[in-house]
C-alpha cells in the first residue's frame, strides 16, 4: 500500500529509479546498459561511457552514470530541441515536455523554491533580464545540466564535490546566474510559461 496519496507529498528517492530501471530491464529484456546504448547513447555519438554501482546485478541507476561534459550537454541539447538530435527523434517529445513540466512540490520536504518533473529540477531563476526558467538534471558533487529554453543555451557544469552537501544548490545556481547568464549576448524572452 502507498505510504500517502499520490502527488500529496514530495520525498525525493534515488532508490525508485532503480526500481523504475529495473522495470525497463523486464520489459525490454535488454540490460539498462545496452538498452542506453542502443536508444540514447548510439543515436547521439555518445561512446566513452562509464555506468558503476552493482545493484542485484544493475549499475546504480540514480547516481552511477559517468559521462564527459561534452556528452552531456548532447542530453541537455536532446531536451532544449524537443528530443531532437540532428533532426531525428530520439525521445518523445511529449516525454520531454511532461519531465520537465513544473509541479509545486508539497509536504514537509516540499522546500518551495523548486519544482521537480520527472528526473528533473525547474526553477524560475530572477536576474536583471527578469525571470529565466531553468530545467536542471542535478549528480551528486554539484554535476548540472541546466537546459535555459529563453536563452536556447545548455550549460554542464563539473565541480567534483561528491558527497559535499554543504553548499546546497547554491554554487551551480551561482556561477549559472553571476556569470553564464549574464555572458550570453541574445536576445532574452522572460518570463517562467510553466510555473
Amino acid at each position: 500500500p502507498f505510504a500517502v496519496d499520490p502527488g500529496s507529498d514530495f520525498n525525493y528517492n534515488g532508490g525508485l529509479t532503480q526500481v523504475l530501471a529495473a522495470i525497463l530491464v523486464r520489459a525490454t529484456k535488454m540490460s539498462l546498459q545496452d538498452y542506453a546504448r542502443v536508444k540514447l547513447f548510439e543515436p547521439l555519438g555518445i561512446t566513452d561511457v562509464e555506468w558503476v554501482g552493482d545493484l542485484a546485478g544493475m549499475p546504480a541507476a540514480a547516481s552511477g552514470l559517468r559521462l564527459r561534459a561534452r556528452d552531456l550537454a548532447k542530453f541537455g541539447s536532446l531536451y532544449l530541441n524537443g528530443g531532437k538530435w540532428n533532426g531525428k527523434q530520439v525521445i518523445p517529445a511529449d516525454w520531454v515536455e511532461l519531465s520537465t513540466r513544473f509541479r509545486p512540490r508539497t509536504g514537509p520536504d516540499s522546500g518551495g523554491e523548486f519544482g521537480y518533473g520527472y528526473f528533473w529540477w525547474y526553477s524560475c531563476y530572477p536576474t536583471a533580464a527578469g525571470l529565466i526558467e531553468a530545467r536542471t538534471a542535478v549528480g551528486n558533487g554539484q554535476q548540472r545540466i541546466f537546459v535555459l529554453p529563453a536563452l536556447n543555451v545548455v550549460v554542464t557544469m563539473f565541480a567534483g564535490r561528491y558527497n559535499d552537501f554543504t553548499t546546497g544548490n547554491t554554487l551551480g545556481r551561482r556561477i549559472l546566474l553571476d556569470h553564464i547568464v549574464p555572458a550570453v549576448k541574445t536576445g532574452v524572452r522572460t518570463g517562467c510559461p510553466g510555473a
